[in-house]
């Protein structure tokens, strides 16, 4: 026990070094019981983010007790986004973020009842552990739309957005753009019949452009989950089968890729670059085991030879 304090008492000894260590213009306490600490490194301009506006940050998250990185969308080069006050994240940052500006970047200072409480997130965050988070604030879309309809509308415009983006190139500004979209479609449960197949008039397309945009930026297991959910809402649709493909040949998985591909040939077998895509899985799967033929012939006359 008496060992257990003493870690405790050189953990917060160090927490409060590595607080005092940092430069910042002003710092305020966001909870009022010291929970969530609010430290500014450079202001921002205009007003604050509304409830429910989906918000985009940069954020590094490290552990304060000795400093080491846990995550970071800076790492990623993603923006996050979220809805804000939704509890979409921990309570720290719905709390944090409400309070920056445009522009702003702070770090805010967690303790765990603010963060992942005494259970932690195994295996990067231990329980209990008070985190430290340099976040910039980038801008935010206007609050959520309650209607439906109007989440439907707001999905369709970010949509658009992405659409551009990805012509132009720009496939992580993409990315963002149609996870925003799909972000209006989190919190809807018990739709009608006619309101599910309007969002997923929406929902799918998104899916299936986000899927592209990964596999552009090589982001191959995000690109495969993503195809998943395209084809859990249509299990037999080309584009979502050719993407999984593509994601599955990016992963080495040759034999995943190959059945992909040969169903989205099955279902589109004029279309070319479908079947080049099919072409090319089978002439990595032939190498692949002329190579592994070839890596146990060798090993064999190693063993031939030695005896």
């Amino acid at each position: 026990t008496n060992s257990n304090d003493l870690k405790r008492n050189q953990e917060r000894l160090s927490s409060f070094f590595l607080l005092k260590m940092t430069e910042f213009i002003s710092e305020s306490d966001l909870s009022g019981d010291g929970g969530v600490l609010k430290q500014v490194l450079r202001e921002g301009d205009g007003t604050y983010p509304p409830k429910g506006s989906q918000v985009e940050v940069h954020y590094v998250g490290t552990l304060l007790s000795d400093g080491s990185k846990f995550d970071s969308s800076r790492d990623r080069g993603d923006l996050f986004t979220f809805s804000l006050g939704f509890g979409q994240v921990i309570k720290g940052w719905d709390l944090g973020i409400a309070s920056m500006k445009k522009g702003e970047k702070a770090n805010l200072i967690c303790k765990s009842e603010y963060a992942y409480g005494e259970d932690g997130s195994p295996p990067t965050i231990p329980p209990g552990a008070t985190l430290k988070f340099e976040v910039e604030l980038f801008g935010w879309d206007d609050p959520e739309p309650e209607s439906t309809e109007g989440k439907i509308e707001a999905a369709n415009k970010c949509k658009s957005e992405g659409n551009t983006l990805f012509i132009s190139g720009d496939f992580v500004s993409a990315s963002t753009k149609y996870n925003r979209a799909l972000n209006y479609f989190q919190n809807l449960f018990g739709l009608s019949s006619e309101d599910q197949e309007k969002v997923n008039l929406i929902k799918l397309p998104t899916l299936l452009n986000l899927a592209a945009s990964q596999i552009k930026l090589k982001e191959f297991a995000d690109a495969r989950l993503t195809c998943h959910k395209a084809l859990d809402i249509e299990n037999s649709n080309v584009k979502a089968l050719y993407r999984k493909g593509q994601a599955e040949l990016g992963l080495g998985n040759l034999e995943e890729a190959k059945a992909n591909l040969t169903e989205a040939v099955k279902l589109a077998p004029k279309t070319k670059e479908i079947r080049d895509e099919l072409e090319r899985a089978k002439q990595m799967e032939t190498e692949y085991k002329s190579k592994q033929k070839e890596m146990w012939s060798n090993l064999f006359k190693q063993k031939t030879g030695s005896s």
